[in-house]
């Protein structure tokens, strides 16, 4: 009972954070595309998914000079597409709230199992958790995808202070017992 409660607090708290940070604060820097009219233009008539160019169907295509060529003097463009618009609000609230705590569900799970004595550990083993989902998850976009080094920056530290933030209620509930 002490694990669902410490995750309902915990991914209330990851939640809130994280509406506060991307509604208010507006810490992770997203502009709007000054293109935005040509590019929804362009992507009507395709399928939703992932899209990114330039891209390659094989290895072979991959190394070739024309394609490091394409590679190299750009764009690069990684484009998520929905082309039917996205869910409403209170749906993608909920989802994101499910999330949350699944996301504390795991770390209340782990945080059980490591049976750290004091506050302050227990604190800091969640804090570090978040600290690995910024440098495996945030890291890899911004390598591999090129993502902005200014957003990925802010994008890691929002992780990294949303699971912390996470980490108050997860460590002040699962004490270990004796």
């Amino acid at each position: 009972m002490k694990i669902i409660l410490a995750s309902l607090a915990g991914g209330a708290a990851a939640f809130l954070f994280g509406w506060v940070s991307w509604s208010m604060l507006h810490l992770v820097p997203i502009e709007k595309n000054p293109a935005a009219a040509a590019v929804t233009a362009a992507m009507a008539p395709v399928e939703s998914g992932a899209y990114m160019t330039p891209h390659a169907a094989t290895q072979e295509e991959w190394e070739s000079e024309a394609m490091k060529k394409r590679y190299a003097d750009g764009p690069l463009t990684f484009v998520v597409h929905h082309k039917g618009g996205g869910p409403a609000m209170g749906v993608a609230m909920a989802k994101g709230f499910g999330i949350c705590f699944l996301g504390a569900l795991i770390l209340a799970l782990l945080l059980s199992a490591a049976r750290i004595g004091n506050f302050f550990g227990r604190f800091l083993f969640v804090a570090g958790c978040g600290a690995f989902v910024a440098v495996a998850g945030d890291g890899i976009y911004w390598n591999w995808f090129h993502f902005p080094d200014d957003y990925s920056m802010w994008k890691a530290i929002d992780t990294v202070a949303t699971w912390a933030i996470a980490g108050i209620p997860l460590a002040a509930i699962l004490k270990p017992s004796n």
